[in-house]
């Protein structure tokens, strides 16, 4: 894979009981495409096996938890975005684009099917965008200015809550989510040192599988953090 110039090194896996290979999805940068792998083998191999154009740069991509959909953030020079809805099968087909007035770094789709949160990293904001049988839509539910720089958004397991992490100033919001009406509001703030030798500027986190607690990946100096 080292021919390519990857923007994002960020993977998308499907499978199910009809399709024999599970599928491997990744944006590249230049040439903005989706390329999409196919696992095979013992041991595993990735073998490429279709690329789809886009129109922009791809900032994230991620994947519908409920229809076989792809979402990819994408982003133009003058600071707006595009959020393509892509059919997530062997030869992906672009199905819709909601053009939005700002950049979406950061895509997490709750459980329904019904919206998909997102962080803006330069706007410094987080909100929530509405589908329609999957197909994500520019009609904005609910916005929250946060700070520079929202780099991603988490929903807890029983989706009460989001969490979102701030590189610029080590700091990870709170946030209520309420999974009828897609609504964020301010749950507070964990913040971590705000000295610059010991501010490691979380970055991306995942929840821990068993404990009360969640990890990020950190900016600053490497290393994973425990929240």
């Amino acid at each position: 894979m080292s021919i390519y110039r990857l923007a994002l090194i960020l993977l998308c896996l499907l499978a199910s009981p009809l399709r024999a290979e599970p599928l491997v999805y990744v944006v590249q940068s230049k040439p903005a495409a989706l390329v999409t792998f196919r696992l095979q083998g013992n041991p595993a191999r990735l073998v490429r096996s279709h690329r789809l154009a886009i129109p922009e740069r791809p900032m994230t991509i991620a994947s519908s938890p409920r229809y076989p959909i792809l979402y990819l953030g994408l982003r133009d020079e003058n600071g707006r975005g595009r959020l393509l809805s892509v059919s997530a099968e062997a030869e992906p087909r672009q199905l819709a684009e909601a053009k939005l007035p700002f950049q979406t770094r950061f895509l997490h789709p709750e459980s329904s099917g019904k919206f998909v949160l997102f962080a803006d990293y330069f706007g410094g904001k987080v909100g929530v965008l509405r589908t329609e049988e999957g197909i994500v839509t520019s009609e904005l539910v609910s916005q929250l200015e946060t700070e520079k720089f929202a780099h991603g958004i988490l929903l807890s397991r029983d989706e009460r809550y989001a969490f979102a992490p701030h590189t610029g100033p080590n700091k990870i919001y709170q946030l209520h989510f309420d999974s009828q009406t897609g609504r964020l509001s301010p749950n507070g703030t964990a913040e971590g040192p705000q000295e610059s030798q010991d501010n490691r500027a979380p970055r991306h986190l995942t929840l821990h599988p068993s404990l009360d607690l969640f990890l990020s990946s950190n900016e600053h100096k490497g290393g994973v953090s425990s929240w």
